[in-house]
């Protein structure tokens, strides 16, 4: 059998590919940008390192945890064992057992390690941006958004066909690739109506502080959602003499600055930062910005026995993402699998028939 495509090197298409190596199933993952990821970014600079949208993981996000340790990453899952408090009208909660929650795991070297590992074990190519999808009868068929022309393998230089699609991509490049393709006509407006939310992180370098608990965190926030310390979830995340604030900013402040210069919003949102955290200095010694936006679940698209998007009736292709099912990392992950699955399952009753 021919490789199946998975489109998208985030997590879904990352799952996506674990679930069909698990089954020895051959796939192809193309991914758009220069490396795979899409939110589990990591950021890196000469003093710290962070995670500005995935800072953690949950012990129970299974499908992910397994993805890690199927790649060997075991020993790099760590626990977090500092407290999370919760913003409340009236101030922070005193922190409670639960807070102290050890069911909280992060990726020590950060979450983009995961991403690392997979591209080296499995069929990966990067900077392959599809702009639509062709059926032909017995195979699909990609074109290159970049050149227009039909899609060939990097290395073999052979036209891309498979007999499968996992379309994994965001659910703006969904939308996008749906509309060049014509087998794609019954989702369309389904995928067009997603919504998405935009979302704005800081980060800032200031001197070391001990803070006595991890994060702080409130959902929904008018201000700020999330105020984390890269060093108190992994110590080795900053140098000895400095402290990497984390903080990102609720929706409503999000969408105020998302226009905005990147130094007006790094000082709207370290400003927003100091009166939760008062202690911090005036001023931080670095900081960068971080912009992206996220999808919130259409449910109306999915498919409530299988938990995948409604797809061309009787096609090997489903659609994953975070849109699809839920807006966790973790919904994304299974949606990937689930996707995978239906693919295979379709394939297998078309060689019945």
């Amino acid at each position: 059998m021919k490789p199946i495509a998975i489109i998208g090197g985030g997590i879904a298409g990352l799952a996506a590919g674990w679930w069909l190596r698990e089954k020895r199933v051959p796939f192809i993952l193309v991914e758009a940008g220069p490396s795979l990821g899409g939110r589990f970014e990591t950021i890196r600079s000469t003093d710290w390192t962070a995670d500005p949208s995935i800072p953690y993981l949950r012990k129970s996000d299974r499908t992910i945890i397994a993805v890690a340790r199927e790649f060997g990453l075991e020993t790099q899952l760590v626990t977090v064992q500092d407290a999370i408090l919760h913003m409340t009208d009236e101030g922070l909660k005193p922190p409670t057992p639960r807070d102290y929650n050890e069911a909280r795991v992060c990726l020590r070297d950060g979450m983009d390690t995961l991403f690392q590992a997979a591209a080296r074990e499995m069929d990966v190519h990067t900077n392959i941006a599809v702009e639509a999808i062709r059926w032909t009868g017995n195979a699909f068929q990609f074109r290159d958004s970049r050149t227009g022309r039909s899609i060939r393998h990097p290395v073999s230089g052979h036209l891309i066909e498979a007999p499968a699609v996992v379309l994994a991509v965001s659910g703006e490049s969904a939308s996008q690739i749906v509309r060049k393709s014509a087998l794609l006509a019954p989702v369309a407006k389904a995928v067009d109506e997603v919504e998405y939310k935009p979302n704005l992180v800081g980060l800032f370098k200031v001197p070391r502080m001990d803070p006595g608990f991890y994060a702080i965190e409130r959902n929904p926030s008018p201000d700020l959602q999330w105020i984390g310390f890269e060093e108190r979830k992994v110590p080795s995340r900053t140098k000895p003499e400095w402290s990497l604030v984390v903080a990102r900013a609720g929706e409503s402040m999000s969408r105020d600055l998302m226009d905005s210069t990147e130094s007006e919003a790094l000082e709207q949102i370290y400003g927003a930062t100091r009166k939760h955290v008062t202690d911090l200095p005036l001023r931080w010694n670095e900081a960068r910005l971080v912009r992206y936006r996220s999808s919130r679940p259409l449910n109306p698209m999915v498919d409530p026995g299988t938990r995948t998007i409604t797809d061309p009736p009787g096609l090997p292709l489903a659609i994953a993402g975070d849109y699809v099912s839920g807006k966790r990392a973790e919904d994304a992950a299974k949606s990937g699998v689930r996707a995978a699955a239906l693919v295979v399952e379709r394939l297998q009753t078309a060689v019945l028939r």
